[in-house]
């Protein structure tokens, strides 16, 4: 199942050379990319405090993409043809078990592009 985003990220770290060897953090980049490959958005961030600062600046990132699919869009109508293959729909895409007699089947659709993906459990379409 696809993610909304995902990100790369890089550290750069100055090393101190001791007995014992410290390595202290001195900047980041990561890019944030959507579910299609294209860059969202990117960040560097070259200052004291980084390995802190990337835990902010990630955390900003997964609020405002919870923020963001939080709320669920509704799903775009089905095709005559995705219509029927939904009705005969007799295992569940996820899981690959049948559909027993009182359990609900859904039309489980992707909550990013809001497109039919095939019949499911109810429990999967969250």
């Amino acid at each position: 199942m696809q993610v909304p985003y995902y990100f790369v990220a890089d550290f750069e770290a100055i090393l101190k050379t001791k007995k014992i060897q410290e390595y202290i953090p001195c900047s980041f980049a990561y890019i944030k990319v959507y579910y299609d490959g294209q860059l969202y958005s990117e960040k560097i961030y070259v200052r004291l405090n980084t390995a802190q600062r990337f835990i902010i600046e990630i955390t900003q990132e997964v609020m405002a993409i919870y923020e963001e699919y939080k709320q669920s869009k509704p799903i775009i109508p089905l095709l005559p043809e995705e219509e029927e293959i939904y009705n005969n729909a007799e295992h569940c895409w996820v899981c690959e078990k049948e559909f027993e007699r009182l359990e609900e089947k859904v039309r489980d659709h992707c909550h990013i592009t809001d497109k039919y993906r095939e019949a499911a459990h109810s429990a999967y379409n969250l």
